[in-house]
């Protein structure tokens, strides 16, 4: 019986280009991969992936799309607080500026970002398919709201699944289907490590690229401590649910922003030196797991 080895990759908007470089890396270690489950940007790293099975036609679309006039003329990068940290006085106040008028929007609409734009972003990069089209296991998780309910997608269409897990609250336009209304995943699964082993990992390597608790913190206001009590509520969820999985990747993209897309080639190399830098561990703990399988 084939020993099945398992992806989980969390979620984090822009820090998931991380994953890209994971999956560079194990590829280069030869470790194959037999199912990849996605969260939120996690999904759609890990659907292009299970298209194909190779990480060259993932860096390929990515760097197409980043280039791509569909990107650009999209709101995500505006999100991003780096011209408040990095540019000039103009710089800082065309980008307050930006930022007010996506926040103003984000009172009276259901997201910042149109359903139009939103699904144009997506399908410059997801195929119009079914999820057994592709040639790897796949799943998807998504957060019903109404019911309070994890939801996995591991059939039908790929696009509507990813749609679902990538839709940040507030952000992008949740899914409606069903009678359910889907979000972002990574509010009930931070790392979807449990949906992995139901499509039949032995063996399951999660990719935690989620943001770690900010240290110095003003917790004099009451904004930021609604603020850190969120963090806290995600960071352990995260532990509870990374903590099932047989080996943890943590590249430290931690302090990127989830908005900045500008530094993806930069988040693709910390997360293939995090990986190169624990391989050979990597590898010992399926050797083990695997015997132990054989002789269990």
């Amino acid at each position: 019986m084939t020993f099945r080895i398992g992806l989980a990759l969390g979620g984090g908007a822009a820090r998931g280009m991380a994953h890209i470089g994971v999956l560079r890396e194990l590829e280069r270690a030869r470790i194959p991969l037999h199912c990849v489950a996605g969260t939120s940007i996690g999904s759609l790293v890990g659907c292009v992936y299970a298209r194909r099975g190779m990480v060259e036609d993932v860096e390929m679309r990515v760097e197409n799309f980043l280039a791509s006039d569909t990107f650009k003329n999209a709101q995500i990068q505006a999100l991003a607080n780096k011209d408040d940290e990095t540019g000039g006085l103009l710089d800082t106040l065309s980008g307050v500026m930006r930022k007010a008028l996506l926040y103003t929007h984000g009172m009276t609409t259901r997201s910042m970002i149109s359903v139009e734009e939103y699904e144009k972003s997506l399908w410059a990069l997801v195929e119009d398919i079914e999820i057994e089209q592709l040639k790897l296991p796949f799943a998807a998780v998504a957060a019903d709201i109404t019911a309070a309910r994890e939801v996995v997608f591991t059939s039908g269409s790929l696009r509507r699944a990813v749609q679902a897990s990538c839709a940040i609250p507030g952000v992008f336009p949740p899914v409606e289907e069903n009678g359910r209304i889907m979000v972002d995943g990574g509010w009930v699964d931070v790392v979807p490590v449990e949906p992995c082993v139901k499509l039949g990992a032995d063996f399951v390597i999660a990719v935690d690229i989620s943001q770690d608790l900010v240290e110095d913190v003003d917790l004099r206001r009451s904004i930021n401590i609604l603020l850190r009590t969120n963090a806290v509520t995600r960071v352990k969820l995260r532990e509870c649910q990374i903590r099932n999985a047989d080996f943890v990747i943590k590249p430290p993209v931690g302090a990127f922003h989830w908005g900045d897309f500008s530094r993806a080639k930069e988040g693709i190399e910390i997360g293939a030196k995090a990986t190169r830098e624990i391989v050979e561990n990597l590898k010992a703990a399926i050797k083990k797991k695997r015997r132990w399988n054989f002789f269990g």
